[in-house]
């Protein structure tokens, strides 16, 4: 009977032990598993954070992009150019300037003469235009006496008087004191064309015909 008692005893002790290990394991498989998933977690976080920094980056270097250049549609200058012609006294024209005298103390005194040109001139500015490098809006730009080369490009009412001229301007193209700038005078605005060098744009306003 005793041996029996003792029996029972020791499938008892047995039972307990493989219990106590049962649980231990799945706790630890348990443990395991969350250690894991918290991991798996700061992993996927990471990878948000790096992307997310890279498009940060990615958004501070447009930002920090430093381009003067516009985009300039050529398309509606063409458009815009050749109805104007179409309308009346509107003429594509060169000015010629000269200066009378050359008093310091006083404004110099200029004559204008104007010589009328082809429509096509329209096109060949534009082709030319479009050979620029890089292009900057709203220049402002005068002169004391004549413009540079004493010449403009006018696409305006052909009259002596400058003021009419100045008034109904649609598009005037100049030189400008740097050899290699094309200046523009187009709705409303200002922009300078600019050129690899001088020889590009040489001669270009006297050789429209």
């Amino acid at each position: 009977m005793e041996e029996i008692k003792k029996g029972n005893k020791g499938l008892v002790i047995t039972v307990v032990i493989l219990s106590i290990l049962v649980i231990a394991l799945g706790g630890y498989i348990c443990y395991d598993k969350v250690i894991s998933n918290n991991n798996d977690e700061k992993t996927e976080s990471n990878k948000n954070n790096k992307v997310e920094e890279k498009d940060d980056n990615t958004n501070n270097d447009d930002d920090n992009t430093n381009d003067n250049s516009v985009n300039f549609d050529f398309n509606e200058l063409s458009s815009t150019l050749h109805s104007s012609v179409q309308k009346d006294n509107i003429t594509t024209f060169l000015s010629k300037c000269e200066i009378k005298n050359s008093n310091t103390n006083e404004p110099p005194e200029t004559e204008y003469t104007n010589i009328e040109v082809s429509n096509n001139t329209i096109d060949t500015i534009i082709n030319k235009l479009k050979t620029a490098k890089s292009i900057d809006k709203n220049v402002t730009y005068s002169w004391f006496g004549c413009p540079p080369k004493s010449i403009t490009y006018y696409i305006s009412v052909n009259s002596n008087n400058q003021s009419q001229v100045q008034n109904q301007m649609i598009f005037s193209l100049n030189y400008a004191n740097g050899d290699d700038i094309l200046l523009v005078g187009y709705n409303q605005n200002g922009y300078a064309f600019h050129f690899n060098n001088n020889e590009e744009i040489n001669n270009i306003i006297e050789s429209l015909q």
